[in-house]
Parts: structure tokens; sequence; C-alpha cells
């Protein structure tokens, strides 16, 4: 590990909730110090001393500079630590019944991340719906698309009637 990381976070890149929040975490000021190993695109069995392939994808893990190998809610103070936004949290989140927590609540997401991940594909897809319904109300307004909203009938409806 070079000097000048902080720690090494290992991910499961084929998770799209575990992307979306590497992602967010890897924008934030600092995170150009910490090694990124996304877990799913590497073919090896052991990714670092003790930390198999399976075992990294099921669970989110970090190793500290000492070479220390944490998992779960303790895994996320350590990042928090590393990352100058978090610091204060994650130095919270080390204290105390707070790790113990931490650990017990990224237990219950574990359980609830199948259900979670497939709601995200589902979310995309309104995404999408959404810009073609967009792209078709643009189209709509610059004439080139006649439709439901297209009726001449109920613009002379509104109209006030001819008092001559």
């Amino acid at each position: 590990m070079a000097q000048a990381e902080i720690l090494t976070v290992f991910y499961d890149g084929a998770c799209p909730l575990c992307e979306r929040e590497i992602a967010f975490y890897r924008g934030q000021n600092g995170a150009e110090r910490i090694s990124w190993v996304d877990v799913s695109r590497t073919s090896e069995d052991e990714i670092a001393p003790g930390l198999t392939k399976d075992m990294a994808l099921a669970r989110f893990h970090v190793m500290t500079p000492g070479g220390s190998l944490v998992s779960g809610g303790r895994a996320f103070a350590e990042l928090w630590v590393a990352l100058p936004a978090f610091r204060l949290v994650g130095r919270i989140a080390r204290k105390g019944p707070l790790p113990w927590i931490l650990d017990r609540a990224y237990g219950v997401f574990l359980r609830l991340r199948p259900r979670l991940q497939a709601m995200v594909p589902m979310r995309r897809a309104r995404t999408s719906t959404s810009r073609t319904t967009s792209e078709t109300a643009a189209k709509r307004r610059r004439g080139r698309i006649s439709g439901p909203r297209s009726r001449p009938w109920r613009d002379t409806a509104r109209r006030p009637p001819d008092r001559s």
C-alpha cells in the first residue's frame, strides 16, 4: 500500500446500491487518497490477506493502513474517519456501543439488500420513461406530434361566448 493511501475499500461494484454509495464517497474531498477495489471485477480468489472474494462480495470491508481488516458497520466508521466531511461522525461511530449498533444495523441492511437491489432497476426504468415523456412533451410543444393533447375543440369550448 502506498504511503499516501489512508485505507483500502473493498466493495461489490455489481450491486447497484453499493455502486451508488461508493460513487458518493468517491466524490468526496479526500477520496483520492483511498484505494477503491471493485471486488466484482477481479478474478482472484484471495483479495487481501484474510479476505476471499466471496467474503468481500457478501459484506463491506476496509483494510486500515496498519493492515487490520474491518467489516460491516465498523468498516463504514473507518471510511468516514478517512473522509474529512465525515471525520467527526466516524470518530463518534467508533466510540462506546455505536460500533455494535452499526454492525447490527448493517446486518439488517444485508437481509434487505436483495429486495432493495430489485427496486433500483425499476427506479432507473421510471427515470428513462419520464425522460421519454419529457421528450414527447417537448415535441408536442413544437407541434411535431399530434395526439391526445392537441384537441382544437377543447380550446373553443373554453373561450368566452361571442357577445356581438
